[in-house]
């Protein structure tokens, strides 16, 4: 009996073309709207534009789940794998290639409806304890500016009920994640009191994937960016946010034009 374990993102394993037929796809169900599985669906706004490229590169896959500690190793250490989604951090960009953004929100700080209090600036509060999940962009974004007393988990929905319950006085996560989050799961909202930066979600590649499926895939999200598809996915899911239209390609350390000469292609099976 297959074990479906639920984890915090999703990856695409893509093989060498003899190997094709055992490539999968890793998704997480606890990031909405961005990727999660409901009634055994899976469904986001991240799902929907990889769906896209993947129609158009003509190509099948298979689904299933990991855990992100597992996930994100694998994408730093293994060849061809691609990761959804994942924001850019100094401690993970020697290590992949970044392709998005897929979508752009905030990072900020976020506590019940009856707080009251001001926060002049971040350090203000650098003694509260804060909910973060483990291994993210909104982990290393505390301890970078000097948090300790960070309650760790897995998941967004846990961050939730602690800050709900007053375990925690702070979730230090995405606004769109969030409230994504409070939707999914039927909680109370949270209160937006600190707004830390902004943040782009990426698909991201290991760093030995295939120069060729690099070009294919990076081709591909534009000319969905270029032709209005991309719009008309982000309004199915954020109807009342503005996407993001630029298109940017990020390799190991360092960023490069997405705008350059894009002359290699292949057809390969990457697909759903």
């Amino acid at each position: 009996m297959k074990i479906i374990i639920f984890a915090l993102t999703f990856i695409i394993f893509i093989l060498e073309p003899s190997f094709a037929g055992k490539s999968r796809i890793i998704v997480k169900d606890d990031l909405p709207p961005v990727t999660f599985v409901e009634n055994g669906k899976i469904q986001g706004l991240a799902v929907d534009v990889v769906k896209e490229i993947q129609k158009r590169i003509g190509s099948t896959e298979s689904w299933e789940v990991l855990p992100w500690s597992r996930a994100n190793r694998m994408v730093q250490e293994r060849s061809n794998i691609i990761l959804l989604t994942l924001a850019r951090t100094d401690e993970r960009k020697k290590f992949l290639y970044y392709l998005g953004p897929i979508a752009a929100t905030e990072t900020a700080l976020f506590a019940r409806q009856d707080y009251i209090k001001k926060i002049p600036y971040l350090e203000a509060v650098n003694d509260e304890k804060v909910a973060v999940r483990f291994d993210t962009h909104s982990e290393a974004t505390m301890l970078r500016h000097g948090f300790q007393n960070l309650q760790t988990t897995t998941s967004i929905r846990q961050n939730i009920l602690l800050v709900l319950s007053g375990r925690v006085r702070f979730i230090c996560d995405t606004s769109m994640e969030i409230e994504g989050a409070t939707k999914k799961y039927n909680l109370p909202p949270l209160k937006k009191v600190y707004v830390v930066g902004t943040t782009d979600l990426h698909i991201a590649f290991s760093k030995d994937t295939d120069k060729k499926v690099l070009e294919q895939w990076k081709r591909t999200f534009k000319a969905i960016k270029d032709d209005g598809t991309f719009n008309d996915i982000y309004a199915k899911w954020l109807p009342n946010e503005k996407p993001p239209m630029g298109v940017d390609f990020y390799p190991p350390g360092r960023r490069i034009s997405p705008t350059g000469p894009l002359n290699i292609g292949l057809n390969i099976d990457l697909g759903f």
